[in-house]
């Protein structure tokens, strides 16, 4: 059960429990170096399962099978894969998980032992085709920073958190693997003098020379543990984590145009260094958006202004990007603008373009004259 090894002995004689899955979680990491416990973490707004059910019925290569245990559900996947370079034409991947949710947050984790294989085409494969009421989140490189300072918090004091591994991108897309082992803090630091965002850190926790938790986090809420303190992982980590993605949904969420008023909650990013100083810097915003994946754009405007609509082909949702400012953006949303669809279309302009403050800013109904200074 889950791909937990030698720990799914644990179920069958004490049952199947969240407490039982993370003693199991112990066990697991304890078999070899070589065994990592996944997790993802993701933003449900309305009934999960229910959603997973629904995906089931939709999905014609992939059955879902969920079962409610109380303080959690199982949910067994299979899927066929189909095509002509495999072997009989297609191969069959099988694979289960615990979901469950954090507290009494909008924040829901699977988590399982199984291979990265496995783990694609099973907790991540089913989340993401459960979209747009089971929603990834996205973790800026402050986010991930203020989760590594809270976790260490929770340590006595002399703790410190080393990265091991760390993956930054600069603006034009080019990835760079650190392998410096050194305090996270300066990892970050470093990142932001190089104007570059924090996609991924491994890190360990030590208290004297003892390794706490050794465990990994990224921006798109997967997580890893690997070794170390299981209770500390699900107990402090995870919430912590999971304090993002609220935030999140609470910014990102029920965000729709009124239909009975027109009254909009617009949602603006602010930069730190100016990116539209002239006309022809309209472009960086509108190609960062024709980059967006699963979705279409139109440019109503590019000169002196930018004014873009962008389309959700997922779930059918729109807004109206505007750039305000030489070191603004605001996202309009229309009457129908999903916390997925939103999030998307702002996590596209931090990579793209710099990470900024980004915080909602309601108003009753407006005209184009509210943009901009006469």
């Amino acid at each position: 059960m889950y791909g937990l090894g030698a720990g799914e002995s644990l179920f069958a004689y004490e049952g199947l429990s969240m407490e039982n899955v993370r003693r199991a979680v112990d066990v697991f990491v304890d078999e070899g170096s070589r065994s990592k416990v996944r997790f993802k973490s993701v933003v449900c707004e309305d009934d999960p399962i229910e959603a997973l059910r629904h995906t089931s019925l939709k999905l014609d290569s992939t059955t879902i099978e969920i079962e409610d245990q109380e303080d959690h559900f199982s949910v067994d996947v299979t899927k066929v894969i189909e095509r002509d370079d495999l072997e009989d034409g297609q191969r069959v991947v099988k694979s289960d998980f615990a979901f469950f949710q954090i507290g009494d947050s909008n924040i829901w984790t699977a988590v399982t032992g199984h291979r990265p294989d496995e783990f694609e085409h099973g907790p991540l494969w089913v989340l993401k085709k459960s979209e747009p009421v089971i929603s990834n989140f996205f973790a800026s490189s402050e986010d991930l920073r203020t989760v590594l300072r809270r976790f260490k918090d929770t340590f006595p004091s002399g703790t410190e958190i080393i990265a091991k591994k760390t993956v930054a991108y600069s603006r034009d897309d080019e990835g760079e693997i650190s392998w410096k082992t050194r305090p996270f803090e300066e990892i970050f630091q470093m990142a932001e003098e190089e104007d570059n965002y924090i996609d991924k850190m491994r890190f360990v926790v030590r208290t004297d020379s003892d390794v706490r938790v050794d465990a990994f986090l990224s921006r798109n809420g997967k997580l890893k543990f690997i070794n170390g303190d299981a209770s500390r992982f699900f107990d402090d980590l995870l919430s912590i984590f999971a304090d993002v993605g609220q935030q999140k949904a609470d910014l990102f969420g029920n965000k729709e145009r009124s239909e009975e008023t027109g009254d909009v909650n617009e949602i603006d990013i602010s930069f730190e260094k100016s990116h539209f100083t002239d006309p022809p810097d309209n472009q960086k915003l509108i190609k960062a958006l024709d980059e967006l994946s699963n979705s279409n754009i139109t440019v109503y405007h590019n000169n002196p202004y930018a004014h873009v609509s962008v389309f959700d082909n997922v779930d059918g949702s729109s807004c109206d990007v505007f750039i305000t400012g030489p070191k603004e953006v605001s996202i309009v949303p229309s009457y129908r603008g999903s916390f997925n669809s939103l999030m998307r279309v702002a996590e596209q302009i931090s990579r793209e373009l710099e990470e900024g403050e980004i915080i909602e800013n309601s108003q009753e109904d407006y005209t184009m004259g509210d943009f901009f200074n006469a």
